[in-house]
């Protein structure tokens, strides 16, 4: 059995990756989208080779946290398969 202090926090930590995650879509699409549309594509070209490797690496690691915490979660829980 695994403490219930155990579970709040997987479950903290997966909402809060989970939230990072999608937030960050959000974002991107709904502000970084349409500002890169209005650029020149010299501009854009520059500004998405120094924002690409930092988003992607948030990207990555917000959605491995997710699944990690979330898988986590569910093998926490006794007879989950059964």
């Amino acid at each position: 059995m695994v403490a219930p202090i155990v579970i709040t926090i997987l479950a903290y930590l997966h909402i809060i990756s989970a939230m990072g995650w999608l937030g960050g879509a959000v974002l991107f699409v709904s502000a970084v989208a349409p500002g890169l549309r209005s650029m020149s594509p010299t501009a854009r070209l520059e500004f998405l080779s120094k924002i690409g490797p930092r988003a992607t690496r948030f990207f990555i690691g917000s959605s491995t946290a997710t699944i990690v915490f979330g898988l986590a979660l569910l093998f926490s829980f006794p007879g989950a398969f059964s």
